[in-house]
């Protein structure tokens, strides 16, 4: 087993699951962890470590003087341009319709996220059931 400090643990490949967060804060991507480790003023290793060695993300935010509700704004913005990336490709592909993905857009503008299925997304709390597939 390869270990990262020598002391038995693994290697960690990516963000833990803290506090809910991890990869892209459930967007599938870093993108979101990103945008966070920047709001902060920090790289995305610097604030993994942080989160690794227990600290939680409202403590780090305090610490640099940084409000949540950036940090909130700047993973909504990066999910956001990652999205529209992914949905030209889409569009492009003929995988769905323009009509399709401003669809989408709109609805991911609105705090709903297409297929994620939390809260007031299909499937999610106070949300729309799921469609069939």
């Amino acid at each position: 087993m390869k270990t990262s400090d020598g002391g038995g643990r693994p290697e960690r490949r990516g963000p833990p699951m803290h506090g809910g967060m991890g990869p892209g804060f459930g967007g599938g991507s870093f993108a979101g962890f990103d945008a966070t480790a920047k709001v902060l003023g920090l790289t995305p290793v610097e604030l993994f470590t942080q989160l690794h060695d227990g600290k939680s993300m409202e403590e780090i935010a305090k610490a640099k003087g940084v409000a949540m509700d950036k940090i909130h704004e700047a993973v909504k913005a990066a999910r956001l341009a990652e999205a529209r990336v992914k949905l030209a490709a889409a569009v492009k592909e003929g995988k769905i319709t323009q009509a399709q993905a401003d669809q989408a857009i709109k609805d991911i503008e609105a705090g709903r996220w297409p297929g994620h299925g939390g809260p007031h997304g299909p499937g999610g709390p106070g949300g729309p059931p799921r469609r069939p597939v």
